[in-house]
């Protein structure tokens, strides 16, 4: 019988920390995941070897495996965790009254603060099911714009493709982010980031965070027996109303004869009081705003801010979730 798309679902399950890779049960059914692609990374060869023959070949092997997937969907605040969860940097979790918890994110700085709890991530459809083993996000990327929900992308890295068996769990109730309930603060990279509002005037954005990380394969391993943290990065693309408040953006650039503009960014979207989520950016601006582009007959600016950390905000990229989310 065909596979249909209709049936398919998503589920997790957080690996212990020091057994990366080592399959663990579902534990929750992922919710707003719109495409969840698992990729076996298998490398082979065909061993070209002198037989006195015009055959194309008579052994081949394998040299490594590993697997990769992509995700995409809503951003779904109670779920949001379980990906900041595998980026790697601390995560910390704390009870502000019963029943909400916060789950507060930092890009690394140090190797130690680096490590990422990984997940077996689950694509089922209660028949055939296959997982990523030490499933952990390499790449993660944030946008939405006004009258639209705020959607994510992730790529992953993890140890293998396995085949899986599903649990049978239930739907659950998240809330999830959306533009009509974003506000974004821009202020000078010397101050914190969340003071200086920029009301009505935000079009689109996009956060994208790279943790950069590479495999370690050794001898006695066909699968990687570890990964290494490369250096981070990141940008913030923000497409604003051009007005008094915003061209001095552009003013302090076109102005500056030494060090580019420093700022730090806020977005901050509230479904209710106990589902927010908080993303925070530090970056430079490296080049000039695109002058007078057009939304709907408005005039806007359209600039990025690369990855950079500063006194406002120590490391060049946060994150917290306040939800109803228990443990993970």
């Amino acid at each position: 019988m065909a596979k249909l798309d209709a049936l398919f679902e998503v589920q997790a399950g957080t690996e212990a920390t020091d057994a990366w890779g080592t399959e663990v049960a579902s534990t929750v059914k992922l919710m707003g995941v719109e495409e969840l692609t698992i990729s076996p990374m298998i490398t082979a060869e065909q061993v070209n070897e002198l037989r006195g023959t015009l055959q194309p070949g008579y052994r081949s092997h394998i040299r490594a495996a590993h697997g990769e997937a992509t995700m995409s969907g809503l951003l779904e605040i109670d779920d949001f965790p379980y990906l900041l969860l595998t980026m790697g940097g601390p995560l910390a979790a704390a009870t502000d009254a019963p029943g909400n918890f916060t789950y507060t994110w930092t890009a690394p700085t140090e190797d130690s603060d680096a490590e990422a709890q990984s997940l077996t991530l689950m694509k089922t459809d209660r028949v055939d099911t296959y997982s990523l083993l030490g499933a952990v996000v390499n790449s993660l990327t944030v946008e939405g714009e006004s009258g639209g929900p705020i959607t994510y992308e992730a790529s992953f890295v993890g140890k293998v493709v396995s085949t899986d068996v599903h649990a049978v769990l239930a739907d659950r109730v998240t809330k999830p982010a959306m533009g009509h309930m974003g506000q974004l603060y821009i202020d000078p990279g010397s101050d914190a980031p969340g003071t200086t509002e920029i009301a009505n005037q935000a079009y689109s954005f996009s956060w994208n965070v790279n943790a950069n990380r590479k495999f370690l394969t050794h001898i006695g391993n066909l699968n990687p027996s570890g990964f290494r943290e490369g250096k981070w990065d990141g940008e913030l693309s923000l497409s604003i109303e051009a007005s008094t408040d915003t061209f001095p953006y552009l003013d302090a650039i076109l102005g500056s004869t030494n060090t580019m503009p420093i700022k730090n960014a806020r977005l901050v979207f509230t479904a209710a009081t106990d589902s927010i989520v908080t993303l925070d950016f530090a970056g430079v601006l490296l080049e000039s705003p695109e002058l007078y582009n057009d939304e709907d007959n408005v005039v806007t600016l359209e600039f990025s801010l690369v990855g950079q950390s500063n006194e406002g905000l120590a490391s060049f990229a946060a994150a917290e979730v306040y939800s109803t989310l228990a443990t993970l």
